[in-house]
């Protein structure tokens, strides 16, 4: 039995990923904004707020982020008061609109009959969305809601926006970038303004969008050789046992 992780390995591991995350928001977010600055920006499953800290860095003049009330406060990346504890399957109405919109790795996580509803939830809040979500067979936590990338796509297009791939090709082999982003990550807009200036990134039907990073493509072999392997042995053991072997 491997020992649990004592408190500073956990500290370093947490500090890693928070590191990570913000290599991978400072790319990301450059990407998103070059057609035009954002002055607020929302994160519908902020976590503890990285992403909206770094948008505030390059520019945001106000951010607001909504997580669980699991989140633990302490850890905040963003002040108390711009954080709203709530059920995400459910959000609340904010009434009123920003600038831009960022929800990542979040929408697998919710009831699979919460997904029509949460891209137009995302729609309501602003013009232009940065999303990501988990493909089918992506592991992790309580991944309920795995969808194709195309099945957001199509959400997002019910509410007239227009899918814009300009984050993948982007990143794809960029090492700081963890792969669900890579892989996942789109721009959704009805700005004139910024589907203009993305005009040649606008999604047709020869855009490829259901595809899967090599990354996770690697892991998900990996498992299926170690199950592979312990069925084998499970066989050649009952074998064993059966003819006297042990």
């Amino acid at each position: 039995m491997l020992d649990k992780p004592s408190a500073d390995q956990a500290g370093y591991e947490q500090s890693l990923r928070h590191h990570r995350t913000q290599k991978a928001a400072e790319c990301i977010l450059d990407l998103a904004f070059a057609a035009k600055q954002p002055g607020s920006v929302v994160d519908v499953g902020c976590g503890v707020g990285t992403w909206l800290s770094t948008a505030r860095q390059k520019g945001a003049k106000e951010v607001l982020g909504l997580d669980s009330p699991d989140v633990p406060l302490s850890s905040l990346q963003i002040s108390r008061d711009e954080f709203i504890a709530c059920n995400l399957a459910s959000p609340p109405n904010l009434k009123r609109r920003f600038d831009f919109a960022i929800s990542l790795e979040v929408a697998e996580h919710l009831p699979p009959e919460c997904g029509e509803r949460f891209a137009a939830y995302l729609c309501d809040l602003a013009p232009t969305i940065l999303f990501s979500a988990a493909i089918p067979h992506q592991t992790g936590n309580h991944h309920i809601n795995l969808r194709s990338q195309s099945y957001w796509v199509e959400q997002f297009a019910k509410a007239g926006k227009t899918c814009l791939d300009i984050i993948r090709p982007r990143v794809w082999n960029c090492e700081y970038v963890p792969y669900w982003y890579a892989q996942n990550a789109f721009v959704f807009s009805d700005d004139a303004e910024v589907t203009a200036h993305f005009k040649d990134e606008a999604v047709t039907a020869l855009t490829l969008l259901n595809v899967v990073h090599p990354e996770l493509l690697d892991m998900y072999a990996r498992q299926v050789a170690r199950r592979s392997a312990k069925g084998l042995f499970s066989s050649l053991r009952r074998h064993a046992t059966k003819h006297g072997g042990g």
